[in-house]
């Protein structure tokens, strides 16, 4: 079994999509599936070779075929661009073609968005052979606001995307949130199987090497920095609850839209317990779980959050790390059980306020212990890439 992997983007950008990328990859590999990938027009690469290859895997790069500059980037985008994107489609497609025709596929699988589905379906119809798209999030509530013609991009994502999942041979999704979503557009449950976030394997193993903190003193973000995070509310509640006299700190790591904002916001603050860090390579992710000793994810009550599934949670688990998150059916759904971890409500400081403080003055280890159990028994890449397996060869 030869599979195509169609990304959006990939490495060098380091996204939760690219990790989700790496994670489904390897754990194929690890089920003995054969997969190679290829990104989009939009993502360059490390060089500016055609192929590249990364880890085991061997990676195609589009936009070295079809020189393009529409370059990836979390910056709001206008009509103009989005449409250029979407006018790119039927050229990818025969990119996406000829790399499977010569490299003997026997199944193209489409990753988000619908750029990547559409090109693939039309590729896969030429081939005769079978198309899968893994949908990963509700792209068009990130186009939403009050401006009028961003309602109707959304309206159009909405429908491209859900063209893409009519379109599918099977349907893959990272959560039973988004698989409700699916089926409200009127598409059969039975073609749609959850395939879960999940950790990789290399990283279950340098855990397991980690202890529990002996105390929760070090807070943390780590991640993307956008608007449905809700760091400003981690940052106010950080220091309406701890006082300058007590041995905390608040840590941040990432890149995103929000960058210039939240670092503008704890300059202001002059407060030195508040440290930013900027961004990080995958090959820092163990040092950086080595200095903290909880992830605090406090994402607001909205659509996409509601249905979507972080990979956060899951990584610091199985680094023997805390794990504290808002009570948005995104976060409760992957921590799997409020046994794993602390649970606030969302939106609400007087809420986060008590966690925080909750984690400071108690023993968590039970809950750390418990989630290190899950994640290593449950929620390995190698472990639910099964499922990818059995799905391939018809069996689902």
């Amino acid at each position: 079994m030869k599979v195509l992997h169609v990304l959006y983007n990939y490495y060098p950008d380091l996204t939760g999509s690219t990790i989700r990328s790496e994670g489904v990859l390897n754990g194929q590999l690890g089920n003995n599936i054969n997969v190679i990938a290829i990104t989009s027009p939009f993502q360059p690469g490390f060089t500016n070779n055609k192929c590249e290859k990364i880890g085991f895997h061997k990676i195609y790069r589009s936009k070295n075929y079809l020189s393009n500059d529409l370059v990836i980037s979390e910056k709001p985008k206008g009509f103009i661009t989005k449409f250029k994107k979407a006018l790119m489609i039927l050229s990818f497609s025969k990119v996406i073609y000829e790399i499977a025709k010569e490299e003997d596929i026997d199944v193209i699988h489409a990753h988000s968005t619908f750029i990547c589905a559409l090109a693939s379906f039309f590729a896969s119809r030429k081939l005769k052979i079978k198309y899968i798209y893994e949908f990963r999030s509700l792209w068009e509530e990130r186009a939403k606001n009050t401006n009028i013609l961003n309602r109707f991009i959304a309206l159009i994502i909405r429908f491209m995307e859900t063209l893409s999942l009519k379109l599918a041979d099977h349907i893959v999704t990272i959560n039973e949130g988004l698989k409700e979503e699916i089926t409200s557009r009127h598409i059969n449950a039975n073609k749609v199987t959850v395939v879960t976030n999940a950790v990789d394997n290399n990283l279950i193993k340098i855990g397991a090497g980690f202890n529990n903190p002996r105390k929760i003193k070090n807070f943390a973000y780590v991640g993307n920095f956008s608007s449905i995070e809700g760091l400003e509310l981690l940052i106010d509640s950080f220091i309406s609850t701890f006082t300058k006299k007590e041995d905390v700190t608040l840590n941040f790591y990432g890149r995103g839209p929000l960058e210039e904002k939240i670092k503008n916001k704890i300059l202001q603050l002059n407060d030195d317990r508040i440290l930013f860090h900027g961004g990080f390579s995958r090959d820092d992710i163990s040092d950086i779980y080595s200095k903290i000793d909880c992830i605090v994810i406090p994402r607001l009550n909205l659509a996409i959050t509601q249905k979507v599934t972080p990979l956060k949670p899951l990584e610091a688990m199985a680094f023997k790390r805390l794990v504290i998150g808002s009570d948005v059916n995104g976060i409760t759904e992957v921590i799997n059980s409020k046994d794993n971890a602390l649970i606030f409500k969302a939106d609400n400081i007087k809420s986060l306020n008590e966690t925080l403080r909750f984690a400071f003055e108690n023993d968590c280890s039970s809950y750390i212990n418990n989630a290190y159990d899950f994640v290593t028994n449950h929620r390995t890449w190698n472990g639910v890439s099964k499922k990818y397996a059995d799905l391939y060869n018809g069996e689902l």
